[in-house]
């Protein structure tokens, strides 16, 4: 504790600062009993002085607003402070004798515990005078660029301490660790002062600066994005030689300023804007002026990323499940982040015809054109906004499994209704004048062409590729929605954990080249791009395992070759994206084709997620299972999967304006089963929808592991709320 009287003078703590004080005596406070509402405490008084002590008076405050209620062998006074003085027998305490008085009280809280104050007074404290800091510094030079760094400097008492800079040039500075460039070559004599409060202490040493540093100015670089009256304005080109650290000032040209190097803005009127940008290395700045054309959106054509810019329709349908689960929830932290689901954009899936026109028929969902005339009242004004449907309706889709067949059958002439009254449907809707400013992203038929490309074996897939049910089906809805500026196609393409081999993703892209190419007489623009991951589960990147090509255990064969990824060289979703644009790109795609990836349900956190490589494991098996963020026993493993959790939140250009990968999506409503784990159900239901051995949590796979499927699981596309939450708990990010 530090001597505070006010007598002290600069001289006499020149003189005394390094001698100790005088004993003068501990001042104690003790809890001797308490209850609910009160206590009972002792306070003591120790001589520690040389010659005795003739009269003490104390005093202390309670934190809690404790009120004493009655004391002895003392005289005590006060409300919030409390004054305690000696009675006429025990003032005088001999050195090293003790005395002591007590005091009763009520709490200031009831049921907590008694609070100790600190007693203070002219008698009380054992501490020595202020000790002088220890000032001291090192530097780090580059030239004439010098970082001082005063970690070194201390202080005996612990003070919190000052520093004050002078660098021998006229110029000052404060804090710790300041750097500085000097004008001129020469030498200079630094001095720091370190202060604790009350005393100092000065260290001098020379800096010697024979070059000066030429800090070389940033480059300033502007890539501009436009979608209506919304403009994204990225300044990540903008470079430095020295790699300083960059800092941004915008001037976007409406009274408007921004500071991020991303920004996104959304101007209020049609017209020329000239943006400016300043970068600042810290030491030179450089400018760039670039010209931002506004077009109204009844204006705007097919954009090449509909994301961008646009905000995302948030489904009240979805909305309500939430609120279901909401209702059943007791947990309240779970609660909380349920709550944060109802305003994540998911999409409406269309998987029969009576899902086009809701109500009854639908589980009284909406019907389509009510989505939109929904998406029209949550539109702001000036800016787009997207709508993500899922076309999911082909004749004897899902044909390698039970759990969700649908209704419609090529043997009864289901190509002709999937087209007449379903496809056709859709873009009649789609075409609506009232709808053409809504961005409507179209995911067409999961798991459909995948399946002709591996599992042609089955008969129900060998049947639908022989006469041409899947080609000619998707190929309708490609050149229909191709008729549209405001619907947006992306083709499902299964995950990597399917198509990732060279095999298996060779005879996709062909299959699916052959498609896209028939669709519109060769123009393979109609396509926007194409979506993986629908209602998987696979991670969109493998951190901890991002070479297959890694030797663990020196066999010369790659992790790829462990008995989880079969020679699979393709372990995550930004991977595949990758080298999916690149083949598509090769085989006559354009250029901007793009890739979403569907990150619902793929986020794997919770206590099983890995934190790290293991790289103490035994084996490459086990330093792979170990290390993989898939918590799944086998890749193959699709329906409701335990211990799985909702991945990354929708977001545009997540990899940044260079990747391929155009925005993270929500394609599987997080909570919708994936079929029933009901083996009695072996009767498709009215939806076409039965049981499939792959949601049996009992079921041994062909690859020797279990499902890994969740128990009491509806059919799918039904609310499954113990899934739901399971997905809520398991978030990663967290929600």
């Amino acid at each position: 504790m530090k001597n505070t009287l006010s007598a002290k003078g600069a001289a006499l703590a020149l003189l005394f600062s390094c001698m100790p004080e005088i004993a003068s005596a501990d001042c104690s406070y003790q809890i001797a009993n308490e209850w609910n509402t009160g206590f009972v405490g002792t306070i003591a008084i120790t001589n520690a002085k040389a010659e005795p002590i003739n009269g003490w008076n104390v005093n202390w405050q309670y934190a809690d607003g404790s009120v004493i209620t009655s004391h002895w062998n003392a005289t005590v006074s006060g409300t919030g402070t409390y004054n305690a003085s000696n009675l006429g027998w025990n003032g005088s305490i001999a050195p090293g004798q003790t005395v002591s008085f007590g005091v009763q009280g009520n709490k200031g809280s009831a049921n907590s515990p008694a609070k100790i104050p600190e007693i203070n007074g002219d008698h009380c404290g054992l501490g020595v005078d202020n000790q002088a800091p220890v000032a001291s510094f090192t530097l780090a030079q580059n030239n004439s660029e010098v970082v001082f760094n005063a970690a070194d400097s201390s202080d005996p008492d612990g003070d919190e301490l000052t520093y004050t800079w002078d660098f021998g040039d006229n110029t000052q500075a404060q804090g710790i660790s300041p750097e500085h460039n000097y004008a001129q070559t020469g030498q200079y004599t630094v001095t720091l002062i370190v202060h604790d409060g009350e005393l100092s202490h000065t260290f001098n040493q020379v800096v010697t600066v024979d070059t000066l540093t030429v800090n070389t100015p940033p480059v300033a670089s502007i890539d501009v994005y436009m979608n209506g009256y919304s403009v994204t304005l990225d300044a990540a080109r903008s470079s430095d030689a020295e790699n300083d650290t960059l800092s941004f000032s915008w001037d976007l040209g409406d009274g408007n300023t921004a500071q991020d190097s991303l920004v996104r803005h959304d101007y209020t009127s049609a017209g020329q804007f000239t943006v400016s940008l300043v970068v600042s290395d810290g030491k030179n700045t450089s400018s760039i002026t670039r010209q931002v054309v506004i077009t109204a959106p009844s204006e705007i054509a097919h954009v090449n990323n509909p994301f961008l810019g646009a905000t995302a329709y948030i489904n009240p349908d979805y909305a309500n499940l939430v609120d279901r689960s909401i209702a059943q929830e007791t947990n309240p932290t779970l609660k909380a982040k349920m709550e944060k689901m109802r305003d994540v954009p998911t999409a409406v899936w269309l998987d029969r015809i009576e899902a086009i026109y809701g109500g009854a028929n639908n589980s009284n969902r909406l019907s389509l054109e009510q989505h939109f005339e929904q998406a029209l009242l949550q539109k702001e004004h000036g800016v787009p906004m997207t709508v993500t449907i899922v076309v999911y309706n082909l004749p004897d889709r899902d044909c390698a499994a039970l759990a969700s067949n649908g209704t419609l059958h090529s043997k009864q002439d289901g190509l002709n209704i999937y087209k007449r009254d379903y496809i056709d449907v859709i873009a009649d809707i789609a075409g609506d004048a009232r709808f053409k400013d809504l961005r409507i992203v179209a995911v067409l038929e999961p798991d459909s062409l995948p399946n002709l490309v591996t599992n042609t074996t089955v008969l129900k897939c060998g049947q639908v590729k022989s006469d041409g049910t899947y080609v000619k089906g998707i190929q309708h809805a490609i050149g229909a929605f191709a008729e549209l500026d405001n619907v947006y196609t992306y083709l499902d393409i299964a995950h990597s954990g399917w198509l990732g081999w060279e095999s298996n993703l060779r005879g996709a892209i062909s299959l699916y080249t052959d498609v896209v190419r028939g669709a519109a007489g060769g123009d393979m623009s109609v396509l926007d791009g194409f979506i993986s991951n629908v209602s998987n589960y696979t991670p969109t990147e493998e951190i901890y395992l991002d070479d297959p090509e890694f030797d663990f255990d020196g066999n010369y064969m790659g992790v790829m070759s462990s008995s989880y990824y079969e020679w699979n060289p393709v372990f995550d979703e930004k991977d595949f994206a990758e080298q999916l644009h690149s083949a598509f790109v090769a085989n006559g795609f354009p250029q901007d084709v793009a890739m979403l990836i569907d990150t619902s349900r793929n986020g794997w956190g919770g206590s099983n997620r890995p934190a790290s490589a293991n790289e103490d494991a035994a084996s490459e098996d086990q330093y792979v299972i170990d290390s993989k963020l898939d918590r799944r026993a086998h890749r193959g493993n699709w329906c409701n999967v335990s211990g799985a959790g909702i991945g990354e939140r929708p977001k545009v250009l997540p990899f940044g304006t260079d990747s391929v990968v155009e925005a993270y999506v929500w394609i599987k409503p997080p909570g919708e089963s994936d079929g029933t784990s009901d083996s009695t159900q072996t009767t498709p239901d009215d939806e076409g929808k039965s049981f499939d051995h792959m949601c049996s949590p009992s079921y041994t796979t062909s690859g020797g592991v279990l499902t890994g499927a969740m128990d009491n699981a509806p059919s799918a596309g039904a609310w499954f709320h113990e899934q739901f939450r399971m997905l809520v708990k398991n978030a990663y990010p967290a929600l």
